[in-house]
């Protein structure tokens, strides 16, 4: 919270409504979690200096440019900011019964409404701050949100965006939201599709007694995970073991990605609470 309040101070003043807003965001801080999935891609050299509009028209009209001060903090970023901008562009975001569409890139945005008209900006992360809330419904149900706070700076000046996370405590699918008033098609999109399905392997009976029987359910959150996360990887392999923490409750095991960095993610189940930790 510290940081964002920094950054804002060295900016330059935002328009009244703006910064009413910005700091309502910062009072409603509410959540985060997660893991660091791609290695940075390199900046393209030749970014320019000074500051480029966002443009809005047609699909054939958008071309901006990163300014000085962007491209500085893109080649800077933290496993934080990059683990962010990974989890952004992996996915496709949609809006109002998805008839708006927002993507990502690593230092743009790109929304598209159905009629062909398009908003685009360069933005690059000043910084990240992350919580996470558990809740208990009235039926002793419980879920997780996690929420990631990140300060950006566009073409048109310092705004707030926040990705949302939640999860149920039962093995529904996770849901993901993205909001910022520095969209000009819609304040706020919801997740649309993992970017890739992926192949889960089998787990063996031994295994599956440990969990309670829930292979299914860690199937389906192996598979969500690493497409939101390792959107390049098609297949993992399980590594066959497992360890037992009776004292903590604890069972975990790992698996490897077929990506090219052969990533390796790590499962722990709650035998208590019933919860997959995965990352």
């Amino acid at each position: 919270m510290d940081t964002l309040k920094e950054m804002l101070r060295n900016v330059k003043p935002l328009p009244v409504a703006l910064a009413a807003a910005a700091i309502l965001l910062v009072v409603g801080l509410s959540v985060a979690r997660c893991t660091a999935v791609h290695a940075p891609e390199p900046v393209e050299e030749g970014a320019q200096q000074g500051q480029s509009a966002g443009t809005v028209g047609t699909a054939a009209a958008s071309s901006v440019e990163l300014t000085q001060e962007q491209s500085d903090l893109i080649a800077s970023y933290s496993a934080e900011e990059q683990e962010l901008i990974d989890i952004l562009a992996a996915n496709v975001w949609t809006s109002q019964r998805e008839t708006l569409t927002l993507t990502f890139t690593r230092d743009s945005f790109s929304e598209s409404a159905g009629d062909g008209q398009t908003a685009t900006r360069t933005f690059a992360i000043s910084a990240v701050e992350e919580e996470t809330v558990e809740e208990t419904g009235a039926n002793g149900e419980k879920s997780q949100t996690t929420t990631r706070t990140a300060a950006i700076l566009t073409d048109a000046g310092t705004y707030f965006l926040k990705l949302n996370q939640f999860v149920s405590m039962d093995g529904s699918p996770d849901m993901w939201s993205v909001v910022s008033e520095a969209f000009e098609l819609s304040d706020s999109y919801v997740l649309d599709e993992a970017s890739k399905e992926l192949s889960v392997p089998d787990m063996d009976e031994g295994f599956a007694s440990l969990i309670d029987g829930r292979t299914d359910v860690l199937k389906q959150r192996l598979s969500d995970y690493c497409a939101q996360f390792y959107p390049t990887a098609s297949a993992m392999e399980w590594s066959g073991e497992a360890s037992v923490d009776w004292n903590d409750h604890l069972v975990s095991t790992t698996f490897t990605l077929d990506n090219t960095a052969a990533s390796t993610v790590n499962v722990t189940y709650n035998t208590e609470s019933g919860e997959f930790t995965i990352g």
